[in-house]
């Protein structure tokens, strides 16, 4: 990812989330980086994409569940996410807003919506401490409606111990 630190994780976390939701009797489809199949690369476009095709599959009886283990931050108050295409320099064109994620997931039938946010370095560029309570407080109120899961609050950090080879 262009001018973002990177994340050694997030691919472990989001293989052995797969592996718990298939074994619960789930079915998933996984974007990350080490993806052979191009259209399954966690671009904004292929991201965006796979949500509202799953949320149009959906029935009123099902739960559509997106899980997003990545890089957030602000601009001018609101969430966005950062993809593997998103560029600092163009950051506004090329991230992906918490609204298109909220907007792809309503598409569809499902009563039942959770969105899971793990994003790890909010406001990396401005400040943690200031920035990730702005964050967080954005986060809930774009996904009224929804059951939001977060990898922390305004006052924890989530990091990636090297000796769990996972996030935390």
């Amino acid at each position: 990812k262009q001018g973002f630190n990177s994340l050694n994780f997030c691919i472990n976390d989001v293989n052995e989330l797969e592996k718990v939701l298939e074994k619960s009797g789930y079915q998933t489809k996984k974007l990350h980086d080490e993806q052979e199949d191009d259209d399954l690369m966690p671009l904004r476009a292929n991201i965006l994409t796979e949500i509202r095709t799953l949320a149009q599959s959906t029935y009123p009886e099902d739960t559509l569940f997106v899980h997003f283990s990545c890089h957030g931050t602000l601009i001018d108050g609101n969430p966005v996410l950062i993809t593997s295409d998103t560029r600092s320099q163009q950051l506004e064109l090329t991230c992906l807003t918490l609204d298109q994620v909220i907007e792809a997931m309503k598409c569809g039938r499902a009563k039942k919506l959770v969105l899971s946010l793990d994003v790890c370095h909010a406001g990396i560029n401005i400040g943690r401490a200031i920035v990730e309570q702005e964050f967080v407080d954005n986060v809930y109120n774009k996904a009224e409606g929804f059951a939001l899961l977060t990898a922390s609050t305004a006052h924890q950090e989530a990091f990636e111990p090297p000796e769990l080879e996972h996030g935390l």
